[in-house]
């Protein structure tokens, strides 16, 4: 089924729909090309827009028709011409119309008046898919294309060159005396530097000693023998029943006894008594009548031995005898060689961090510190101490003679200045080598020996190499470079990597000269 909308308007135009329905084209079949194409250029002919759908929408009313349609058949190798006229404003009776005569074969057509207008759109020129396609394709090609030659190109060029070595080996006389260096002399300035530091550590005890205390009390002496008083000198000897001697710690003179009624009243004295041995034995309870006391030892075999006597009434105490640490003579000697190799460390530590965050910092060579001096040392402990653990203190100094690595890479590239070859020039830092150094502490200076290899290279302008690049194919820049005398190698790196001329832009071109 054919459905046409149409309208007669000199300024207006409509859009016609077009449904194909019936036997040949069903709803699940595509709409024969030829179809579409000769409906197409009829209608277009009528100044109307085209819109071809497949299947048919739901009718409920006759249609008028105010269209005339001029439709070729579409059957193969068929070129009569037919013409179905529906006059403006008829009826069509039949919500069918024979379509033989318009498609060729039979189907539905059913025309459909139009009651909605539109002004038509700006038209384009319709392309089909392959076309859009194709056109896509160019501009992405083009638009690549132009990225990577003038936005994202860019171009890496390392240029190597002649490069040879020249060796030196001299000495030169670091003087702290000095602020200004001599170069044809080879009399540098140098700095003096005094640190200053301390060191303590504890250090335990090897030696072992048996530690011997007596034990101490007081004793009780009774004179039950004379009126008369008894002198008794200092470590007089007092006897226990078990025979422990305890001795005086001092001399005493025991008073004489009374007299009440003709018979004795016996007198006392509390007097210091020291065992005569050490040991936790001599830790004796106290010793009472009747069945203990202290006799005296000089008065054995005389009448004075039974008047004579002692007797306590406190326990004694403080007798002990157990194995200690000592501190010995080696004890000593050790910790003291510890103790100053401590401070040695400590003093070279000082030295390498006074420089270590420092742009431009003296360097410090092998043999330029003189060796640390060792200005106090003290022990808390002597030799034969009874002591677990002893400590010991020490204090020191340290001379050190620097000077500015700078000003010695200077005077060696002075040197060799007459060496060099014309259009060449120092590469980095010249390797130095120190085979000896002598300090004199004294009068603070110091004499280096040296070996030094400097690397020249020939000299390459990166203006130059920027003038002969920009815009030349790659393979042609680098046999440019490789004929370029001083240049021994080339390398050169684009990005992207299919590209294979140099920017033009210098800005995009990384030189570097090895």
């Amino acid at each position: 089924m054919v459905s046409l909308n149409s309208f007669k308007s000199p300024k207006k135009k409509l859009v016609a729909d077009i449904y194909f329905s019936g036997n040949k084209f069903s709803q699940e079949e595509n709409i024969p090309e030829e179809a579409v194409s000769v409906v197409r250029q009829e209608l277009m002919e009528q100044e109307l827009e085209v819109q071809i759908h497949q299947g048919v929408p739901s009718l409920s009313s006759k249609e008028v028709a105010n269209l005339s349609i001029w439709q070729k058949k579409v059957r193969p190798r068929q070129e009569a011409n037919q013409r179905q006229q529906f006059e403006a404003n008829k009826v069509v009776e039949e919500s069918t119309v024979d379509s033989e005569k318009i498609l060729g074969h039979q189907d539905e057509i059913e025309v459909k008046r139009v009651t909605k207008f539109r002004k038509p759109p700006f038209k384009l020129v319709k392309l089909n898919k392959l076309s859009v396609g194709v056109i896509l394709v160019v501009i992405g090609v083009v638009a690549f294309y132009s990225l990577s030659h003038f936005v994202f190109a860019k171009a890496e060029i390392v240029i190597t060159t002649t490069k040879t070595n020249l060796v030196l080996e001299d000495k030169v006389l670091i003087d702290t005396n000095i602020n200004t260096p001599n170069l044809n002399t080879g009399v540098l300035p140098g700095s003096f530097f005094v640190f200053k530091e301390s060191a303590e550590k504890q250090f335990p005890s090897t030696g072992k000693a048996t530690e011997a205390q007596k034990a101490k009390g007081e004793v009780i002496l009774i004179n039950n023998y004379s009126t008369a008083p008894q002198m008794l000198v200092a470590t007089t000897r007092l006897e226990t029943p078990d025979g422990k001697i305890f001795r005086l710690d001092s001399q005493t003179i025991i008073p004489g006894a009374g007299l009440e009624n003709g018979k004795l009243v016996p007198s006392k004295i509390t007097v210091k008594v020291t065992a005569d041995q050490p040991g936790s034995e001599y830790n004796i309870n106290p010793c009472q009548l009747p069945n203990c006391k202290f006799t005296i030892v000089g008065f054995k075999g005389t009448p004075k031995y039974e008047g004579f006597y002692g007797i306590s009434e406190k326990p004694m105490s403080g007798g002990s005898s157990e194995v200690v640490r000592m501190v010995t003579a080696e004890d000593i000697s050790q910790a003291t060689t510890e103790i100053s190799q401590i401070l040695s460390d400590k003093l070279n530590k000082t030295a390498e961090e006074k420089f270590k965050n420092l742009t431009g910092a003296p360097l410090i060579v092998k043999g330029a510190k003189a060796t640390p001096v060792i200005k106090n040392l003290d022990s808390d402990a002597k030799v034969g101490d009874f002591r677990e653990y002893f400590t010991v203190k020490a204090s020191g100094e340290m001379s050190v003679i620097a000077f500015n690595e700078e000003q010695l890479i200077e005077y060696v590239q002075h040197k060799l200045i007459n060496q060099k070859k014309e259009n060449f020039e120092f590469y980095q830092k010249p390797v130095i080598e120190i085979i000896n150094s002598q300090p004199d502490f004294v009068k603070k200076t110091l004499t280096l020996s040296f070996k030094a290899t400097q690397e020249v290279r020939y000299k390459v302008s990166s203006a130059e190499i920027l003038a002969k690049a920009r815009g030349v194919n790659q393979k042609k820049l680098e046999q440019i470079f490789i004929d370029t005398p001083g240049i021994s190698k080339v390398h050169i790196k684009l990005i992207p990597y299919w590209l294979n001329t140099i920017p033009t832009d210098v800005s995009k071109i990384n030189v570097i000269i090895d």
